[in-house]
């Protein structure tokens, strides 16, 4: 059991084999409230976390296989909401905790979960080491990595990435994510199609931009 068991999504695949949940849909812009003993897990759509108050300048991604409880996102200053149309596995958290202990597997969940929080802490301290302009060229890397459409040679890229989300995830202001976005259609790495950023060539786009935005293998 151990050997199928991996600290990827086959521990997902496993908890909601073995345990009964309850499909949540979620319109965008809902809000999604944890409650004490539920375990929740993304399975479809994206999520954002947004945390600091009425700032709210943190944000984190939450999308597929994310597992949510709210022991581990309890704060007065947080609050999660729908970026998309979504849906989330509802499941009674004592009952996947007694599941995995008989299967010898609840440490794998707990290093899996971590697995996600240090991940996304370490994508956003790692942005600081660069400009605004490689943090914005860096967040498009991973939003075409995690959320965008292939399509030709290019990827769109989902139309809930505003600019006012962008400046909020690299903590620099409206403007220079708005300049930086320019630059690249000058250069012709992006363009807008309706609501939607659309990055030519993805290959050219890392290419252009690899100067100094090198994402660790970690991501």
């Amino acid at each position: 059991m151990q050997q199928f068991i991996t600290a990827d999504k086959s521990i997902i695949e496993y908890i909601l084999h073995k345990v009964r949940g309850k499909a949540i849909r979620y319109k965008r812009r809902n809000r999604l409230y944890l409650q004490k003993e539920k375990m929740y897990i993304v399975s479809e759509g994206v999520f954002i976390r947004k945390v600091g108050g009425r700032q709210k300048t943190g944000v984190e991604f939450l999308d597929d296989s994310t597992v949510l409880l709210e022991y581990f996102y309890r704060t007065i200053d947080s609050e999660i909401i729908a970026l998309t149309a979504s849906e989330v596995i509802e499941l009674d958290a004592n009952e996947v905790i007694d599941v995995l202990e008989k299967g010898e597997v609840l440490s794998v969940l707990l290093f899996y979960i971590l697995e996600q929080s240090l991940i996304n802490r370490y994508y956003f301290e790692r942005q600081f080491d660069f400009s605004c302009g490689d943090r914005v060229a860096l967040f498009l890397k991973e939003a075409a990595r995690r959320f965008g459409k292939k399509a030709e040679q290019g990827v769109l890229l989902p139309k809930f990435l505003t600019i006012q989300l962008i400046a909020s995830y690299c903590c620099c202001s409206r403007g220079i994510v708005a300049e930086t976005l320019n630059l690249f259609r000058r250069q012709e790495l992006l363009s807008q199609y309706e609501s939607y950023w659309y990055i030519h060539d993805i290959e050219a786009f890392h290419h252009a931009t690899d100067r100094n935005t090198e994402v660790s293998p970690i991501i």
